[in-house]
């Protein structure tokens, strides 16, 4: 998914319709879509949990 936004946004900023906003929309998805499995999931503790 991330490789094809990012090549989306690339199309966005090479050719034609030239579109600024959706390239820089597309490469930030992408870049969170590559970050996410990188972020550690908050733990509960006992006492939270019901």
């Amino acid at each position: 998914m991330a490789w094809g936004l990012f090549w989306i946004g690339v199309a966005r900023l090479t050719g034609e319709p030239h579109t600024l906003a959706v390239a820089v929309t597309a490469f930030v998805v992408a870049a969170v879509i590559v970050a996410a499995p990188l972020v550690p999931a908050p733990r509960r503790s006992p006492a939270t949990v019901r």
